[in-house]
């Protein structure tokens, strides 16, 4: 059997990298794991959860990476 299907390129995060030429911002560094590549991502999506549980249960409310 043959399927076609038909992807939704709109609904796909565009792959690129950190611009290492901005210098040494960790958060934006971190951040741009997101659109890096398949394991990236998923490393970018651990770290955002990481950082929602460390921030539920801290007292400073700025204590997160966005």
């Amino acid at each position: 059997m043959l399927v076609c299907v038909i992807a939704d390129f709109n609904d796909f995060v565009r792959v690129h990298g950190y611009d290492f030429n901005q210098g040494g911002n960790y958060p934006q560094l971190l951040q741009s794991l997101g659109s890096t590549g398949f394991e990236a991502s998923k490393l970018s999506d651990a770290i955002k959860i990481v950082n929602q549980m460390v921030c539920s249960d801290s007292l400073l409310p700025d204590c997160c990476i966005s």
